[in-house]
């Protein structure tokens, strides 16, 4: 999202900041009903890399660069809104799909660009920022206390529905990062199978119908302005 919102013209700032603090309330009620719900920690499968149960060749990270290069280019090419993240990740799943033998980028090159991200943005807050935050910290609050009610009645929702337990349900249903799921899942014992897959279809719609919307309310915005 934070990638994502510089493409379409955001304040990456501002994203930012309201991203990682949902993320963190989001981190502490998972643990929260994950302690009502007796989970027990620690005792799930440890991540592995895909790269330590098969072996990657340099052929396969040539690859997953071209994947990137040509998805960037092709986004840009056609002004396809936040396209040079949206068709990169198309064709590596369109890769994935048909055996194309592409490699996930190894942790270091994923830290780096990590930490590239933080300091492109870190770069850019002032005291201007810093005061509009200020502004607009109670809504930011409110919203996910909003965010975190609608997903604990979705999970309610879907216990029945699903048969499955109150903590896989609450997982599927909260809007949280994918990868703090995946290890928030895999610790506490949950049906991370089905907690994947609801995650994975959430971030390719937000990828998919997140910019449009974006563009839309953005006109209308200007219009009614």
């Amino acid at each position: 999202m934070i990638a994502m919102s510089d493409s379409l013209g955001a304040d990456v700032r501002l994203v930012t900041v309201m991203q990682y603090g949902r993320l963190l309330a989001i981190l502490v009620t998972i643990s929260l009903v994950g302690h009502f719900a007796g989970a027990s920690a620690g005792g799930g499968h440890p991540l592995t890399s895909p790269a330590a149960v098969h072996p990657v060749a340099p052929l396969h990270y040539l690859i997953s660069t071209m994947i990137a290069l040509i998805g960037a280019a092709l986004g840009t090419r056609f002004r396809i809104p936040a396209g040079t993240i949206i068709i990169p990740a198309v064709l590596a799943g369109l890769a994935g799909i048909i055996g194309v033998p592409a490699a996930p980028w190894p942790p270091a090159i994923l830290a780096a660009a990590y930490v590239i991200l933080g300091l492109q943005i870190g770069s850019q807050f002032d005291a201007a920022v810093v005061e509009q935050l200020k502004r607009l910290g109670f809504f930011v609050v409110l919203s996910n206390f909003f965010l975190l009610g609608v997903s604990a009645l979705l999970a309610i929702g879907l216990m029945p529905w699903l048969k499955i337990d109150l903590l896989s349900s609450y997982l599927a249903a909260t809007p949280g990062g994918l990868d703090s799921v995946a290890a928030m899942a895999t610790d506490l014992r949950a049906d991370a199978a089905l907690i994947l897959a609801v995650h994975s279809l959430r971030l390719i719609s937000v990828l998919i119908v997140g910019p449009l919307l974006v563009q839309i309310v953005a006109r209308r915005l200007v219009t009614d302005g």
